[in-house]
């Protein structure tokens, strides 16, 4: 709810548990999550990490933050966050504004992994060219389709 004092632009919403969350970014797309360690969920009682891992595996690619007042870290970065915070989160608006800057510029383990993926991606797509083409340079006005 601190966020809305900072950023009252961005449209913030809430979920109560993993599910809910889960739900939401199906529905709609969205920047970045903060994920509570411990959420009330009657259905699955999914954990915060729990929580990552299947939006991560769900293909959700934007910035999550795991939150806790425990030290979960580790289980929080291992599940594919890409920061983590402790609870509770700064409500002094600088500090906030701080730390909200340094969650959307840090360069975490799961987008270097999201990086090198994509670069793989495009050096497969770029051989399988090179078989299909030889070794030429092809571009839009190379091709000529008739259907």
């Amino acid at each position: 709810r601190s966020i809305r004092l900072v950023a009252p632009t961005w449209n913030v919403r809430e979920a109560s548990n993993g599910e809910t969350a889960i739900r939401l970014v199906e529905e709609e797309p969205f920047d970045l999550i903060f994920c509570d360690m411990y959420m009330a969920s009657v259905e699955k009682q999914l954990l915060g990490t729990e929580t990552v891992a299947e939006l991560r595996n769900g293909g959700y690619t934007g910035r999550i933050v795991g939150l806790s007042a425990n030290d979960k870290e580790r289980e929080f970065l291992d599940a594919g966050a890409d920061a983590f915070l402790f609870k509770p989160m700064p409500c002094e608006v600088e500090a906030l504004k701080e730390t909200l800057i340094r969650i959307l510029h840090h360069d975490s383990t799961y987008r270097k992994s999201l990086r090198l993926q994509q670069q793989q991606s495009q050096q497969q797509q770029q051989q399988q060219d090179e078989v299909l083409f030889g070794n030429r340079k092809t571009d839009d006005s190379d091709l000529l389709l008739d259907f």
